[in-house]
C-alpha cells in the first residue's frame, strides 16, 4: 500500500478507491507456472469491440493443422487490424508460424520481466507483468509492445490474459478489446446476441486503457458515459499523489476521447482514474522519455 498524501495521517475515505486501485495495480504477479493457459482449443471463441463499444466481431478457433516442422498450430481468423494468426502453446511461450515463409517465432513469453525483450527482430518488449480484474475474475496479465527505433510511443501492443488469450490490442489506426469469450465450457463476459451498429449508444461506463502505452509525451485515453453525468479524470504517481486533472465536469452520454499530455513529468509509471456517479476505475499508464 503506498504511504499517506502528504500532510495526512493515512488515507480518507474520500480517497480510498484511490488508494485501492493502485493497491490492486501494484499487486505482486502470482509466480507463473508452467500450466499457462493460452486458449488455443478449436471451438474458442471471443467478441471483439472496436473503440471500447462501436460494434461487434465475432472471432471462433475452427481449424488447427500439422506443419512441415512438426508442431500443430491453431488457426486464429484474422478481423479488423489483427491478421490471421497460427499459434501454438509450448510451457510459457508462445510460437507463431507464418506459412507463406514456412518460419516460426517466438511471438510471447511469460516467464519473462517488465523490460525484458522477448523479439530482437521485432522490437518486442515486455511492458508489464501484473494481475488485473476481468469480468469479476483476478487473472494474471502480460502487456507487450512493439518499440521501434525511432518510434518512442510502440508501433503497437498487446493485453494477455491468463486463460482468456489476447484481450486487448492497440495500433496506430485502431484499439480493440473483448466483450467476452468462450473457453471450453465456461463463457465469460457477453458472447451472443446481435451485433449492434457502430452508432449504438453506450450502454455501461466503459474506460479505455490508454494509447499509446508506453507514451512520449502524448497519449489519448478514451471512456463512455451512458448517461449525463459529473466525470473526474485524474492522474495519479505510484505515491497516489494527483499530477494532473484532465476532466472535472459535467459531460453528455456517449464516447469521449482526452488527450494527456506528461511532458512536465518524469519518466515512470502513473495511474489514471475516472470516476462517474458511483463508477470508479483506475488504469496504469507508462511515460518513457
Amino acid at each position: 500500500m503506498p504511504p499517506p498524501l502528504a500532510g495526512a495521517g493515512g488515507p480518507s475515505v474520500k480517497n480510498f478507491d484511490i488508494f485501492l486501485c493502485l493497491a490492486l495495480a501494484l499487486s505482486p504477479v502470482l509466480a507463473v507456472a508452467q500450466s499457462v493457459v493460452y486458449p488455443l482449443d478449436i471451438g474458442t471463441k471471443w467478441r471483439w469491440s472496436q473503440e471500447f463499444g462501436n460494434g461487434y466481431h465475432d472471432v471462433e478457433i475452427t481449424r488447427d493443422t500439422v506443419v512441415p516442422n512438426g508442431h500443430r498450430y491453431s488457426i486464429i481468423p484474422a478481423y479488423v487490424s489483427i491478421p490471421e494468426r497460427w499459434e501454438r502453446l509450448e510451457d510459457t511461450r508462445i510460437y507463431r508460424y507464418n506459412p507463406a515463409a514456412e518460419r516460426e517465432w517466438l511471438e510471447f513469453d511469460f516467464s519473462k520481466s517488465p523490460g525484458d525483450t522477448i523479439n530482437t527482430s521485432a522490437y518486442l518488449v515486455m511492458l508489464s507483468a501484473t494481475v488485473d480484474t476481468l469480468w469479476g475474475i483476478r487473472r494474471r496479465t502480460w502487456e507487450f509492445g512493439f518499440l521501434p527505433p525511432g518510434i518512442p510511443d510502440g508501433a503497437s501492443g498487446y493485453v494477455i490474459t491468463d486463460s482468456m488469450g489476447l484481450t486487448n490490442y492497440g495500433d496506430y489506426s485502431s484499439t480493440l478489446r473483448v466483450l467476452g469469450a468462450t473457453v471450453g465450457t465456461r463463457t465469460y463476459g457477453t458472447i451472443s446476441g446481435v451485433a449492434s451498429p457502430t452508432s449504438a449508444p453506450p450502454t455501461s461506463v466503459l474506460l479505455s486503457q490508454n494509447y499509446p502505452n508506453p507514451f512520449n509525451p502524448v497519449t489519448t485515453i478514451r471512456y463512455a458515459l451512458p448517461q449525463r453525468s459529473h466525470v473526474t479524470l485524474t492522474v495519479f504517481n505510484t505515491l497516489g499523489q494527483q499530477v494532473a486533472t484532465l476532466v472535472d465536469g459535467t459531460e453528455e452520454a456517449g464516447y469521449h476521447t482526452v488527450r494527456f499530455d506528461g511532458s512536465t513529468l518524469a519518466s515512470g509509471v502513473y495511474f489514471y482514474q475516472l470516476r462517474a456517479g458511483e463508477y470508479v476505475e483506475c488504469r496504469r499508464l507508462m511515460l518513457l522519455k
